[in-house]
């Protein structure tokens, strides 16, 4: 009989990896929702902006 731990565990790694591919689906959306034009805006702002740098 295996420990109590394993059999625990087990199951539980199971529900999440067949939940697996509908967590991806909703990260996916919301990285496309929100992330991703955050960061296409942030690029947009940032790219105007000119660093010089100096010897002393």
């Amino acid at each position: 009989l295996p420990p109590l731990s394993c059999r625990l565990l087990m199951p539980a790694l199971q529900g999440f990896l067949m939940l697996l591919p509908s967590l991806q689906v909703v990260w996916r959306s919301l990285t496309d929702m929100f992330i991703t034009p955050l960061f296409h805006s942030m690029g947009k702002s940032l790219s105007s902006v000119n660093v010089k740098t100096t010897e002393y």
